[in-house]
Parts: C-alpha cells; structure tokens; sequence
C-alpha cells in the first residue's frame, strides 16, 4: 500500500455488519435489466437478509424489489417479461394463517406491485423455472413416494419418540441435516395458480431441472441406481414429459452430472461432470454434451485441465443464443475465469483474466447482452458486463462502495516457490497495513481447506482484518489444490500430512528469504482440512508461536463413520477402506502427534456441523489438556460446517478471536489505529 492509501482507516471485523454480496445474476429476456440477489447482515436480529433487486443495464439505479426481514432469493423472469417469480421464506399462507415455521414457497411479483404466493407446500418449495409461454411453472419440493408430505408438527408424542431405523450409508448430509422419509421431486403450477402436479416419484431426490424450449420435457438430475443410497454424490441426467410418465436416463452413471442446460435447438444437453467415479473427489470436472435423443457423451475441455465451477440453475453455464459455443466458469490458478468453448469441439478459450472470481453468470436469451457476478480480494462482489470478445468487463452494481471508500484494503501479491520435489508452487501474499520494505513483519500462515480447494482472488474479512493489524498473511496453495491441473489436485491423494505439508513450510521459508517475514512471529491456521493441517504442523513443528484451528478433522478414524462423506469422500481421500488400511488411517490422523504440540492452541467448531463432527475438536482438546498445555476451545452453537451464512456475530467473534489470539502470543508494538502484533522492528 502506498502513503496516500493510509488516509482510510483500518478495515475492522464489525465491518462485516457492513459487507453486501451480490449473486444470482438474472437477465430479463429482452436483455435490458437484470435482476440479482443482495445478502446483508441484520445487525439486531444477528442474521443474514437477502433481497431482490433489478438493475437497468443502461447504468441508471438499481430499485430493491423485496423488503423486510426475510429471505428472499432464486429470482426468475417469465419469458414474456412481465413476472419475477422467487423464492421467499415470508409469512401469508394461502388459508390466511400465519406460516410459523415460515418455510420457502415460490412467490410471484410484477416489477410494480405486491408479491403473491404461488405454491402452499408442506415442505416447502424451491428452484422455481419457467414454462417456454409463461403459463407455467416447475419446482422442487420433498414428498413421500406416494405423493403425500409428512409434517413434525402432526405427530404424537409418541410417533416424535420412536426410533429412527437406518439402511442407507447416508442418511444426513452438511447444510442439509438428517434425512427424513421424503424426497425431492419435479412438481408443475398454473402460473396463476391451483393444484400442483407431481413430474418425477420415488424413493430418490431430484434436482437442477429445466424446460426443453419447447416445453413438452423436463430435464434434471438424479441418483436413481440400485445403489444411489451409497453414492451420494453421483448423479444422471434425466429427461421426462413435462406431463410426467417414464423417464430416460441420457448419461451413463459413472460420474456427477450437474449444472445441464438445453441447447436452444432442444436437440443437446451441455452438462458440468467427470467420468471417473462417484469418489474420485480429485478428478477435474468437465463440459460434456449430450444428444437428447441418446448416443455418446463428448467432453469437450479435457485440453484446458481445470475444473468447471459455478452454480447450478444456469448460473454457471449456459449455450450462446445460436448454439455454437458454450459459456462456462472454470477455476484457474486463483481465479474463476469465463471461458467459451465450440459445441462441436474445440479449445476452450478465456474470456476474463486471472485478476478475478466470477461466481455466476447469465446470457439474455437472444444474445444481446451478458452479465456476472464478480468477485475480486478488494471488492466483496458486484455485477459486471462482460465482453464476450475478451475485453474488460464493465461494472454494473456498486452496493459496496460505501464501504470500499471508507477502508483500505490489501491486495494479494502472486508468489511462486519450489515446493517439495523441486515442484513448482503458487501462492499469494498479502502485506500489512502499512508496508515498509526492508522491515520484518509477523507471518500468518492461513490454510486452506478442501484439500481440493484453493486461495485466490477472492474477498475475506479475516485476511484483511489481519492485514489490518500489522500480520503478512500467507496464502500457499500446495499439491492437492485445484485450479493447476488434475495430477497436481490428485497428488495428495493418500498423502495428507505429507508433500502437501512440506509445500506449506517451504512457503514460509520463502517469505522468509524475502526479508518479509519475522521467522520468530510465525503463526498458523486453517478451517476443515485447514484445520487438519493446523493440528498436524503444531504436532510436527514447534515453529509457530500461536495457533487457530478451525473445524479440523484430527482423526480420521472416527472421521469415517462420524462424518457425513467420511466413508465416501473420505476413503477415496486415504486410499481405501478403514479395514483394510487401519495403520495409514492411524498414521495420517493429527490426533496421534498432538501430544508433541507445545503451540498455544485455539480450537474453534460449530456444534452443528456434520462434516467434520465437533468431536474431532473435543478429541485435540482433551490431549492438551490432560498434558497441561495452552489450551482454548471455543463452541459456537448451531451452524453447519459452513459456518459463515449462519449467524454475522459469530463471524465477527472468529474474525476478531483470532486476531487477538495472535496478538497475545506475540511481542507486539503500537501501529497507527490498531495493536497489531508488530508492524515496528527491523531486520
């Protein structure tokens, strides 16, 4: 940062009281405006808001569409132009009586005017599509295999108290909870209202469905093998008669499926997936196509080598109007990047840059115009309009911008480095508050998870309220992360705890070579496989003077019965079965080598979470403390793993926890507007 940049005060945690994230980018069909999502925290009722809004392509204001205190989201326009439906957790059932649980139901909304509610399900509704002519529309909701919904709330006492008898492998699943004995299906609605019609039945759940163009099919995805109940993650697409009746599967069940999208013709499925196994949790996912009318799938970026992302419901993949190209995101080096790639085959060529992540996309229906949403590590995400032929997109929204003149903010710096191997390594710095060259600051080694995840150009309170503070925070993504290519995301694979760690301490090495980083103010910390990663480095090294452990798994033991992918995820992850390689499992589990940690240590988990249990945490806290080392667990109650759309004061309280945490443990000297842990001292 330069002078001129210290005129702005520090960013603080409680400036994510302040934070707007902008999503789920909606075209209106005539491609003059674009209707989106806006998620804000509500301060006194301590939760998340999201509301819908619609912006004038022409640059003129954004109008708020939603108000008040619930949730609003999944806007989608009707093809004539003239409705948004959406999906809203309001109150106002159809029989007049207040909806107390206040379940999600589709709603429908001119631009002017009052919403109403469409759909009166028990179990809620979500995923709203519309029909080609507007008379109709699809959604999702849970029911029984005969049709009919169950509800908590109607049963004795003494059916709440009977016993829950399992005989599927899974049976809950992070961010959704415990499964009950209903599935999601396809249901059809008048657009002006009435009974439901029930598309897809039995006993397994549907998803990402959309009308053919000429609305006589429906295509979604699903799990239906004999096995479905042990292979959570694979899925087929699927096409029915928007009337109902049976089904063809058009892919071949070797892979996930999701993210499918109609080409304009009718006659084509472009579709996000991979084909080397339900588990293969490291495989780089790939646009495929499919004939409607049957025949082989083509993957048409295998030559790219990274991996798809984005959103289901077409926010992350869509054909151009004429059917020739596809559009899609994929993450690469940091970033996720607009690619387009020929329908007929091709390469798939680059549409924005590496300085980005763009989170979701949406083409108008006849080609005249495109927007995304956009993250960058300054901007906490805004709505831009792409140039489809490579040239810089141009920002639409500016909900932030308050905020981004009020802060000053850190940029993250690209790092390469030799790993382990000689390997060639990415990572990125950010410098603190305030940065002399030539002078040694405090270094936060900040993990992250997945293993296949990766740390890029996205915004995070927690790196630049510690960049606030006077900390350099370190950002490697070793072997095992994604966006390098699918053997470098596999090579950890079996490994964890291994090459990968040796990339990670080779990262502060080099930051240390700089002349950056203090090698006696060192600190560490992660969330999920960065917590793992946190625990096994204070049992492998005593480096780090300060430690934050997020949602660790610690054993990978109990982690393959206790964890929602445990026996999936997890077994690919260690090579195979418990049984069969209970020494490896013992042997790459950070439990078995805390007794070695003389790190101050700060546990942090969500009693929620069912991905990794809080009893990995429970299991790490009780070793140190029964060896009478510097211990802290803190519990938050609620939450799944993913933790930060909970609730906004328990962010703020992890952001600020560990920035203190940190201080504590380390010699710290006065810096303008905060008591960072040492932006004074030189070489």
């Amino acid at each position: 940062m330069t002078e001129s940049a210290n005129a702005r005060r520090a960013f603080t945690a409680e400036d994510v009281f302040r934070l707007k994230q902008v999503s789920d980018p909606q075209l209106s069909p005539d491609g003059s405006k674009v209707a989106y999502v806006v998620t804000s925290a509500d301060a006194e009722a301590d939760e998340f808001r999201t509301h819908i809004w619609v912006a004038p392509l022409d640059g003129r204001e954004p109008r708020q569409i939603t108000r008040g205190s619930q949730k609003n989201s999944s806007p989608r326009w009707s093809p004539d132009g003239t409705m948004l439906a959406f999906v809203s957790n309001r109150s106002g059932g159809k029989d007049g009586k207040d909806d107390k649980e206040k379940r999600n139901q589709i709603w429908l909304i001119g631009e002017n005017g009052e919403p109403w509610q469409l759909t009166d399900t028990v179990k809620g509704a979500s995923s709203p599509a519309w029909s080609p002519d507007s008379k109709k529309l699809l959604f999702l909701t849970r029911s029984c295999t005969d049709g009919e919904t169950v509800q908590a709330d109607k049963k004795t006492p003494r059916e709440k108290n009977l016993p829950r008898v399992l005989t599927e492998l899974v049976y809950r699943f992070d961010g959704e909870g415990h499964f009950d004995e209903t599935f999601t299906h396809v249901w059809t609605i008048a657009a002006t209202g009435g009974e439901p019609v029930q598309v897809t039945s039995g006993d397994f759940s549907d998803g990402e469905a959309a009308w053919s163009p000429d609305g006589r099919e429906i295509l979604y995805t699903s799990n239906r093998e004999p096995d479905h109940g042990e292979a959570p993650r694979r899925r087929d697409v699927w096409v029915v008669a928007a009337t109902g009746g049976q089904a063809r599967k058009l892919t071949a069940s070797k892979g996930p499926c999701s993210m499918p999208a109609w080409s304009p013709d009718g006659s084509t499925i472009a579709y996000a997936g991979h084909e080397r196994g339900e588990g293969f949790s490291s495989a780089t996912t790939l646009i495929y196509t499919v004939p409607v009318a049957g025949g082989e799938t083509r993957a048409l970026t295998e030559s790219l080598d990274r991996p798809v992302s984005g959103l289901p419901a077409g926010t992350g993949l869509a054909w151009t109007p004429d059917g020739q190209a596809i559009l899609f995101l994929g993450q690469d080096a940091g970033a996720s990047r607009l690619y387009r790639v020929p329908a007929a085959g091709g390469e798939a060529e680059p549409l924005t840059d590496t300085s980005r992540w763009v989170s979701a996309l949406s083409v108008a229906s006849d080609g005249s115009a495109a927007v995304f949403s956009c993250i960058t590590p300054t901007n906490p995400g805004e709505l831009f309009l792409p140039s489809l032929s490579g040239g810089e997109p141009r920002q639409l929204t500016h909900h932030n911008a308050d905020l981004l003149a009020e802060v000053e903010l850190s940029q993250p710096e690209p790092l390469i480095f030799s790993g382990a191997d000689g390997w060639q390594i990415s990572a990125f710095l950010i410098k603190p508050r305030g940065y002399h060259e030539g002078q040694r600051y405090p270094l936060v080694l900040d993990i992250h998870g997945g293993p296949h995840g990766m740390h890029g150009q996205t915004f995070s309170p927690g790196f630049q309220e510690l960049a606030a503070r006077g900390y350099a925070v370190l950002l490697v993504n070793p072997r095992g992360s994604t966006g390098y290519g699918e053997a470098f995301t596999h090579a950890c694979v079996d490994d964890w705890g291994g090459k990968d760690y040796e990339d990670l301490m080779l990262g502060v090495d080099r930051v240390i070579e700089l002349g950056i980083a203090d090698p006696e103010r060192t600190v560490v910390t992660g969330y999920s496989y960065g917590g793992f990663m946190t625990s096994w480095v204070v049992g492998h090294t005593n480096r780090f003077k300060a430690a934050v452990c997020g949602a660790p798994v610690s054993d990978l033991v109990s982690f393959y019965g206790t964890s929602d992918i445990g026996a999936t995820f997890g077994q690919f992850e260690l090579g195979g079965p418990l049984w069969e390689r209970f020494d490896e499992y013992r042997a790459h589990s950070p439990l078995y080598y805390i007794h070695n940690c003389t790190t101050p240590f700060m546990l942090m988990h969500w009693d929620g979470d069912l991905r990794c249990p809080i009893g990995q945490s429970e299991e790490l806290f009780a070793v140190l403390k029964r060896l009478h080392r510097e211990a802290v667990f803190v519990r938050y109650p609620g939450a799944f793993h993913t933790y930060v759309t909970h609730a906004p004061s328990q962010r703020v309280d992890a952001l600020q926890r560990t920035g203190e945490w940190f201080d504590s443990h380390l010699v710290a000297t006065a810096a303008p507007e905060r008591q960072p842990a040492g932006v004074a001292g030189g070489n």
